[in-house]
């Protein structure tokens, strides 16, 4: 870094399920490279109880839980940013994307910037329909989520799964300097991250990948109807209940394609909804600044099998049989 050049941070703020985990653990587990190479991922801020979700900065979001502590989160970590000989800093939370907690990321942002920091914003968008799915599947997996899709959906829509108020906000929040970047399988994150910062990709060795899949449909709808039942289970016991689904004949063979809601459409009608869908994508390109074809691939609707069957089907299921699945869970 030039004399005199002001020092850069990089925000990784997500979304949820565009590759976060393997940014997350590639950044801690090569911080010493990286620092080398004139890169820090800072310390302060880090959430380590969860290393397959990754290891993240979630305690710059959530402080110590209710976002107590959460100023002194952000001064240890601004002090250390200034301190370290590092000219590049990068920070991972893929929380941050979230419109509830864009005001503490502003805080945040300006907390740096005061400091004389350059602050720039890093946001990973994959197809809406996956991520959607995807999302709610982290919610009944790991959040206590109970709501069946159709419930679960109208209460986010306007938030977290708002791609035009994800991107309107953060563009606000980093003055202009978001880079929005195309999610899609297939693409090395961990790659396209390190591009971002200068970093050449042979630089740093790889390490051995990790992700957080989630547990598909049918775990998650089993996993719903154990929050829903007040159970929260391990890993374990979502196997033995989907033995015992299995068991009853509902995934027979290759079993039926289950997904929440096959019908969901977020553009809903012919003409109507063409023309929705046209405006939407219009005024969300204002903030991507992308081409047609990857603005249009983002809402190509999902999945595309029409044969899929609504996933509930499983929690009825085990409504009906809930005092032998209640048992089985008790053995």
């Amino acid at each position: 870094m030039a004399e005199g050049k002001p020092k850069k941070v990089f925000i990784h703020v997500g979304t949820f399920k565009t590759g976060t985990s393997s940014i997350q653990n590639f950044l801690y587990q090569r911080s010493q490279e990286l620092l080398e190479e004139g890169v820090l991922y800072p310390g302060a801020g880090l959430y380590y109880s969860e290393p397959d979700v990754g290891i993240r900065h979630a305690c710059l979001v959530y402080g110590d839980g209710r976002k107590r502590n959460l100023d002194k989160y952000h001064t240890n970590l601004v002090h250390e940013i200034l301190a370290s000989p590092a000219p590049v800093s990068v920070l991972s939370c893929e929380a941050w994307s979230r419109p509830s907690e864009h005001k503490g990321l502003l805080t945040l942002c300006d907390m740096l910037r005061a400091q004389g920091v350059e602050v720039c914003g890093v946001l990973y968008l994959r197809n809406y329909y996956d991520y959607v799915r995807s999302y709610y599947r982290e919610f009944c997996l790991r959040r206590g989520n109970h709501l069946k899709f159709d419930e679960f959906y109208p209460v986010w829509r306007g938030g977290a799964l708002s791609y035009l108020n994800i991107c309107s906000q953060l563009t606000s929040i980093f003055n202009g300097k978001l880079c929005i970047r195309h999610y899609y399988r297939g693409l090395d994150v961990v790659q396209d991250l390190l591009s971002l910062i200068d970093i050449p990709h042979d630089k740093i060795p790889a390490v051995k990948k990790t992700s957080n899949p989630g547990g598909g449909a049918v775990l998650a709808e089993i996993s719903r109807w154990a929050n829903k039942e007040g159970m929260r289970v391990d890993k374990e016991s979502l196997g033995s209940l989907r033995q015992f689904v299995a068991d009853a004949g509902m995934l027979d063979g290759q079993g039926p394609v289950f997904t929440e809601s096959p019908g969901f459409e977020v553009f809903s009608g012919l003409l109507s909804g063409w023309f929705r869908r046209f405006r939407f994508q219009r005024q969300l390109n204002r903030y991507l600044g992308w081409d047609s074809t990857s603005v249009a691939a983002l809402f190509e609707r999902k999945p595309a099998i029409t044969a899929a069957q609504d996933v509930v089907r499983i929690g009825e299921f085990l409504d009906l049989n809930s005092q032998a699945a209640l048992q089985l869970l008790q053995t």
